[in-house]
């Protein structure tokens, strides 16, 4: 009895507890993205609605930037593991055709269901997206599960803890992530 009210002091504790801030953005309007993917097929945010969204960049016209952009796209795929299939990663391509992003996905084994690439004819969604960033030229912008931008992150060991941070929130608090017009749960 006695270490059953030891183990329950925690628990009861906990209830009085203030939940964190949510992550910026949640009265921002949803993101309108369509864009064909590489076999042709098009590919919109409203597909995506539940998950949250990740959207790196790779620059096909630049081979030594590809492969610098891919290795840091691998290790922060790698990084969120752990969130499994709410995790969604969108790269925009851009530099190139179908024929070349085909060739770098089945030559970089990444043909993987949490994995879109997206042709992106002169960074036309990736400049529209990057309106309004905190940084100027953001490498990582995290979308919730709503479309809605919450997040820009460079690649300093600072930000992309800041951004494991947002995105653990958003994903194991959906009180942080509530539906346009809906108050958030504290």
């Amino acid at each position: 009895m006695v270490l059953c009210i030891a183990w329950s002091v925690p628990l009861i504790k906990s209830l009085g507890a203030e939940y964190p801030d949510p992550p910026a953005g949640v009265e921002r309007a949803a993101e309108i993205v369509a864009l064909n993917d590489a076999d042709g097929l098009p590919v919109t945010l409203a597909n995506l609605k539940g998950h949250l969204v990740v959207v790196h960049s790779l620059d096909l016209a630049q081979p030594q930037a590809t492969e610098a952009d891919f290795v840091a796209f691998r290790e922060m795929r790698d990084r969120l593991r752990g969130l499994g299939s709410s995790v969604v990663h969108i790269i925009l391509c851009a530099g190139g055709d179908a024929e070349q992003v085909v060739a770098l996905i089945d030559s970089k084994t990444a043909r993987r269901p949490g994995n879109l690439f997206l042709l992106d004819p002169g960074w036309k969604t990736r400049t529209r997206l990057r309106t309004g960033c905190a940084n100027e030229e953001p490498a990582l912008i995290l979308l919730d599960r709503h479309g809605r931008r919450r997040g820009d992150f460079v690649r300093s060991p600072e930000d992309l803890d800041r951004f494991a941070q947002t995105i653990s929130l958003l994903a194991n608090w959906l009180g942080s992530d509530p539906e346009p017009g809906t108050a958030i749960h504290r």
